[in-house]
C-alpha cells in the first residue's frame, strides 16, 4: 500500500472522519483513538501529514491553539500529542473529587495569588 497523505485522510464531518474536537477531556481519548486508527488505515506516516491530518478535526479554537504550538510548526508528532493531550488534561477524565476535596483546596489557596501560568498549573493539580 503507498504512503498516505494528508489527502488519504477523510474529509471532516464525513461518516469515517472523527467527530470534530471541541476542547473537552472526556472526548480526547475516543478522539485520538479514531484519529491514530484513521492514519494506520489510511497509511499515514509522515509526521506532517499527521498533524496537520489533526488539526482538519479540531474546532476553531483547538484549531489555533495547536497551530501556536511549538510541536506543530515542527511538525513533531509525538511530541504535538503530548502537549495536546497535556492542554485539554486528559488525567481530569480519572479524577472525581468529594466535597471535602474541594474544602481543603480552598483553604491552601485562599491567600495566595495567581500570576503565571506556572502558579496556575501548580492549583489545578
Amino acid at each position: 500500500m503507498p504512503e498516505g497523505t494528508i489527502t488519504s485522510l477523510p474529509v471532516r464531518k464525513s461518516k469515517s472522519a472523527p467527530d470534530t474536537f471541541k476542547g473537552d477531556y472526556r472526548d480526547i481519548g475516543i478522539f485520538w483513538d479514531h484519529f491514530e486508527v484513521l492514519c494506520d488505515e489510511k497509511n499515514v506516516l509522515r509526521d506532517e501529514h499527521k498533524c496537520n491530518g489533526l488539526v482538519r478535526y479540531c474546532s476553531r479554537g483547538v484549531r489555533e491553539t495547536l497551530e501556536g504550538l511549538k510541536a506543530f510548526t515542527d511538525k513533531d508528532y509525538n511530541e504535538l500529542k503530548r502537549e495536546f493531550i497535556d492542554l485539554y488534561d486528559k488525567d481530569r477524565e480519572k479524577k472525581r473529587y468529594r466535597l471535602k476535596d474541594l474544602q481543603a483546596l480552598v483553604k491552601k489557596w485562599k491567600k495566595k495569588k495567581i500570576t503565571n501560568l506556572e502558579t496556575f498549573k501548580r492549583y489545578s493539580m
